[in-house]
């Protein structure tokens, strides 16, 4: 069964970018028991929220350098890769993915993996991270609630 979390991280979309820095390497690097997968898929919510992320993940965490690419890259070697509307992940196995939309993402069943970001912002993200846990429960899948 996908393992699927949903990890509150406050309401500052900063906060949310530097957490997903820090889950990314800890998968990747198969730190405290995140399940380790071949491939890291970083989804956002708009091109600029995906180039921010790329200049992040560059710096953070500190002393960790992340192999990554903005999906349009296209370097099929990269195995951690930052998409955002209107692109496409591979369907390799092996998968994880990182979402920072808080809409629900439509090829969830090719991910052994799913670790959705809830910014709580008291409005509008929050209420689609709601519907999103909504969906995930439809789905059939058992997802937990973390807090950062």
């Amino acid at each position: 069964m996908l393992k699927t979390e949903f990890i509150s991280i406050g309401s500052d979309l900063n906060l949310a970018i530097e957490v997903v820095c820090e889950l990314t390497a800890k998968i990747y690097l198969k730190e405290d028991n995140y399940l380790f997968t071949k491939w890291i898929d970083l989804k956002c919510n708009t091109l600029e929220q995906a180039k921010q992320l790329d200049e992040e993940m560059w710096k953070k965490p500190a002393n960790t350098l992340l192999p990554h690419q903005l999906i349009h890259a296209g370097d099929s070697k990269i195995r951690i890769n930052i998409g955002y509307p209107g692109t496409k992940f591979s369907k390799d196995e092996d998968r994880s993915l990182i979402n920072l939309s808080p809409d629900f993402p439509l090829d969830i069943k090719h991910y052994n993996c799913y670790y959705q970001m809830v910014i709580e912002d008291g409005s509008l993200l929050r209420e689609k991270a709601a519907k999103t846990w909504t969906l995930t429960k439809k789905e059939g899948f058992e997802p937990e609630f973390k807090k950062w």
